[in-house]
């Protein structure tokens, strides 16, 4: 299972009126954005300390510094996040409510009809990628497990006696899971954890086998000496772990999953705010500094604007409905 981007390119667009004044928007118009003395909220549908929180982090600190208006994050993991991505949907179109989320683990609170999720991706307009992750395969490194080909071969000779947990049903973890056993035709027991410290703690105590969750989260751990990567989800090894093989390079099909980070307004926000939020990431993506705090917090930087993110969006949704159907199928 291959997971495309379509590049298309996105034209800034301004326009004015006969009296030669801005056009009229949501928000008092895009000249007027953001208006310097009125705070963007940044909705984050998970806890502080996480991949996607430290990244939203450096995000907003991005925003404020090339808009001049005050970014205040909000972290609202309530409903496994659905909460955060319901209030965005209801929320004025005018540029002053945003959210940094994750893809796929957003198509899937809607994809999974269990959820009972009460908005859809077309409540949403995509702004801008601004990081990629691909899924990764920890384990204790004082456990037996040394590669995943011993991995796959052990889970095939005793189905469901390899464990491994990820945080939350279907989300990018638990997708980079069935897609591993799909991949070699193994089984796997799988615990959803709603707590990475717990879930670590669990790994590292050898009650769970495995950590299938975005390299950023274990990239730490195992500079410490705590996790052992056994592969990436990558069609390229990634950098500073010139020493963990891809999938493939493993001895198996290619395999590519990552997490794609995005800011996300409410559908129907002006093209024009759009826009020049759009431009304001790229423009941080590009700065010496801005890279530098994200090689810190091991995020790997990758722009795409609002076109291509909308197109990997579609993508998305089409490859992992009939995937969250079959789980529940065989749940």
């Amino acid at each position: 299972m291959r997971l495309f981007a379509v590049l298309s390119a996105a034209c800034l667009a301004a326009t004015a009126c006969a009296t030669g004044g801005p056009a009229a928007s949501a928000g008092g118009g895009p000249a007027a954005y953001p208006d310097k003395g009125k705070s963007i909220r940044l909705l984050i549908p998970y806890g502080a300390g996480g991949g996607t929180d430290l990244a939203g982090r450096l995000l907003a600190s991005g925003l404020e510094k090339d808009l001049g208006a005050r970014v205040v994050v909000e972290n609202d993991p309530s409903g496994s996040g659905q909460n955060a991505m319901r209030n965005l949907a209801a929320a004025k179109k005018d540029g002053y409510t945003l959210a940094f989320t994750p893809l796929p683990a957003t198509n899937m609170m809607y994809l999974d009809k269990e959820r009972g999720a009460t908005f859809s991706g077309k409540d949403f307009e995509p702004i801008a990628n601004h990081d990629t992750d691909p899924i990764a395969i920890g384990t204790s490194a004082k456990g037996p497990l040394k590669s995943l080909a011993q991995l796959v071969s052990e889970a095939k000779a005793a189905p469901g006696k390899i464990t491994a947990g990820s945080n939350g049903v279907l989300a990018a973890g638990h997708l980079g899971l069935l897609q591993l056993e799909q991949l070699t035709g193994i089984k796997i027991t799988w615990t959803s954890f709603d707590d990475g410290g717990q879930l670590r703690t669990s790994v590292l105590g050898g009650s769970v086998n495995l950590e299938v969750q975005p390299v950023s989260e274990l990239t730490a751990a195992k500079a410490n000496g705590d996790m052992r990567i056994l592969a990436i989800m990558s069609d390229k090894r990634w950098p500073g772990l010139d020493d963990v093989p891809t999938v493939q390079e493993s001895g198996f099909a290619d395999s590519s999953l990552a997490t794609n980070r995005v800011l996300v307004a409410p559908a129907g926000t002006s093209k024009a705010i759009i826009d020049k939020l759009s431009a304001s990431i790229k423009k941080s993506i590009g700065q010496p500094d801005y890279q530098a705090q994200a090689k810190k917090r091991l995020l790997q930087l990758n722009y795409m604007d609002s076109a291509q993110v909308a197109a990997l969006w579609t993508q998305f949704d089409t490859t992992f409905a009939p995937i969250a159907q079959q789980f529940r199928a065989s749940s």
